[in-house]
């Protein structure tokens, strides 16, 4: 047996939530560090959540942090986390979940490393301007992307590929000049969901000297009551195929707590963000994860048999002279089944507009590339050129300004929508549909 609490190796979680509220309690962070975790990653945003929240988010996580030295440390390096070891601390790094929160701008990338984010991936399951989502229209990286590639590599940062659709995370893969990670990802060989990633995407990730962290989600391991040996499963399949020094964790606990509301502000729609015909029949309500009951009491020893049944996997295979035999689990507890689950196509959910965006830079509204034949906004009259500046009574500046103006619509509503023509104010009307 391998024994984690003298063996050298750093103990580490890529990927963990807690509430998104400056006032969330670090009781879980401490179970993990008299665990004896090393290192624990930390989401502090999503594609969802506004600017505005994150930063708050951030500034309430630091601030209790800095107020116990004694226990955390807010890391940028390896040998961060060593000396940080040492000392007795837990080190701790912030991830962002999509490039929403960087408003178009390579720039922040650098702005939020210097707050303590040294991960990033670039869709939250949905498209944007930077990439595409995995529950999305597949279309690519787009050439904003490519220098966002650019920029989190200048930083320094862990560019990170979970959530988001294959083609672009390939993409990706391609682009970056660093190594890259999945956080919290899961075989698509052994269960088939549109989050978990396919043997080319675990093949191109450990191209470049990057890891895939193995998530503890019920849904993605294929089984309503995950254990410790299911995610050993899923390790065991991704050693193999790649490597033991390719494989790790990101559990993705999710924790709430009483009297803290983290929920988005305004016109919030988890069915967008967790589609039903992406496999969330229950939104994420009926989750599970490994190794916790409930998302108010972590297992710190059971996380820690996680990671001793990992290590022991890992090291097993690395000494066998023959490949292991893997099954498939059929999905189960009301996940998707076929091409919709396997594949980013995008159909059959959430409202429908048509717009092609022009992602060049320097237009203030959204300017269209194309409309699709047939869509709402090919039927309201709008075509190439067009510049958007408004959508249903709200301003569009941007991209990200259509984006949470659209989710916030359902298949059927009527809309106005303002733009400019030929340097010319006109106003349509579209019903938007749902997506065939």
């Amino acid at each position: 047996m391998i024994d984690l609490q003298v063996t050298n190796m750093i103990r580490w979680d890529a990927h963990m939530c807690l509430p998104l509220h400056p006032q969330a309690s670090f009781t879980p962070i401490d179970q993990l560090r008299s665990a004896g975790s090393n290192y624990v990653s930390i989401n502090v945003g999503m594609d969802m959540n506004p600017v505005s929240q994150i930063l708050s988010v951030m500034a309430g996580y630091r601030a209790t942090i800095a107020a116990h030295p004694e226990k955390y440390a807010l890391v940028g390096s390896v040998a961060d986390i060593e000396r940080a070891r040492l000392a007795g601390q837990i080190a701790i790094g912030f991830d962002l979940e999509g490039a929403m929160p960087l408003l178009e701008r390579p720039d922040m990338v650098a702005l939020y490393a210097s707050l303590g984010v040294r991960q990033i991936h670039f869709a939250y399951n949905r498209d944007n301007s930077v990439a595409d989502g995995c529950h999305d229209v597949e279309r690519g990286l787009t050439a904003l992307g490519r220098t966002m590639v650019q920029a989190v590599n200048a930083a320094g940062m862990l560019m990170d590929c979970s959530h988001t659709g294959r083609r672009c995370s390939l993409e990706i893969m391609e682009a970056s000049a660093k190594p890259v990670i999945f956080s919290h990802a899961n075989p698509l060989a052994l269960v088939e969901h549109g989050r978990n990633i396919s043997d080319a995407q675990i093949r191109a990730c450990a191209a470049t000297g990057g890891v895939i962290c193995i998530s503890g989600v019920s849904r993605f391991l294929g089984t309503p009551n995950p254990a410790a040996h299911d995610v050993a499963r899923h390790a065991a399949y991704v050693a193999d195929l790649v490597g033991v020094q390719h494989v790790g964790i990101g559990l993705d606990i999710g924790f709430s707590e009483a009297g803290l509301d983290d929920r988005p502000p305004g016109d919030f729609d988890p069915r967008y963000w967790w589609p039903e015909s992406a496999g969330y029949a229950t939104g994420i309500s009926g989750i599970r994860y490994t190794p916790v009951d409930t998302w108010e009491k972590l297992d710190a020893p059971g996380t820690m048999k996680v990671l001793q049944i990992v290590a022991e996997t890992a090291s097993t295979l690395q000494a066998s002279p023959t490949r292991p035999e893997f099954q498939r689990v059929a999905p189960s507890h009301g996940q998707a089944s076929g091409p919709m689950s396997a594949t980013s196509t995008g159909s059959g959910y959430g409202p429908y507009f048509g717009s092609i965006p022009d992602l060049g830079e320097g237009t203030k509204g959204v300017k269209f590339a194309d409309v699709r034949e047939g869509s709402p906004a090919a039927k309201a009259g709008l075509k190439a050129g067009d510049i958007m500046t408004e959508f249903d009574g709200k301003p569009i500046q941007n991209l990200y300004d259509f984006t949470y103006a659209l989710r916030g619509k359902k298949p059927g509503d009527e809309v106005r929508v303002k733009i400019t023509r030929d340097g010319k104010p006109l106003e349509v009307t579209a019903v938007l549909s749902r997506r065939e």
